[in-house]
């Protein structure tokens, strides 16, 4: 099973996209609604990949991906950024940090899915 935790603190989005995703095949997912929340949850979950909104309370999904990035333990996790955001200096940061995408959360449900399970496909080894 491809553990994925999906946080993000808009409750519908969140619904939405792990509904689709645990509707996958090998796809086990886990929620979290704010950042401090995905930092707990990865160290109970264990996923093998992490999808961040930017913009979540008590962490942003920046400061998780720093904290992701910066721990030994967890440096080498993919993470995903997920975010209604899209400009260049932001989009820039993540990658910087080491997210190893950016999806914009205006794009189709079914295009945004599908994405996923392609870097699923490029860069989990469960």
């Amino acid at each position: 099973m491809i553990k994925i935790l999906f946080a993000d603190d808009e409750v519908i989005v969140r619904n939405l996209y792990s509904q689709s995703l645990r509707g996958i095949d090998g796809f086990e997912v886990e929620t979290a609604s704010d950042g401090q929340e995905a930092l707990e949850k990865i160290e109970l979950f264990k996923p093998h990949l992490i999808i961040l909104d930017i913009f979540m309370p008590k962490k942003t999904g920046t400061e998780v991906l720093k904290a992701i990035k910066s721990n030994p333990d967890t440096k080498s996790l993919p993470v995903l950024m997920f975010s209604g955001v899209s400009d260049l200096k932001t989009i820039t940061e993540c990658l910087e940090l080491g997210a190893i995408g950016f999806i914009q959360k205006n794009e189709e449900h079914e295009e945004i899915i599908a994405k996923i399970k392609l870097l699923v496909r490029l860069q989990v080894k469960a």
